[in-house]
């Protein structure tokens, strides 16, 4: 999938909207409701909320390890 926009919406999170704009996927920075690992959400955009499970939600050791994660992410 190709993310084309990217928006940091605070120190600790960014979202990527698919090119299609169909999905949303953020990228949280490690934290106590983490478990200090980087989590990678994605969701359709029309059902996304910050707050509650996601389709998508995987975590991951180091932010290199969830940016190729997002990058290599295909819906299909």
């Amino acid at each position: 999938m190709i993310w084309i926009e990217q928006y940091n919406i605070d120190e600790e999170f960014y979202q990527y909207y698919s090119k299609d704009k169909k999905y949303l996927a953020c990228l949280m920075y490690p934290h106590s409701g983490t478990d200090w690992k980087y989590m990678v959400r994605i969701n359709e955009l029309k059902t996304f909320d910050r707050w509650s499970l996601a389709e998508i939600e995987e975590f991951f050791d180091t932010e290199e390890e969830a940016l190729n994660f997002l990058n290599n992410y295909n819906n299909e």
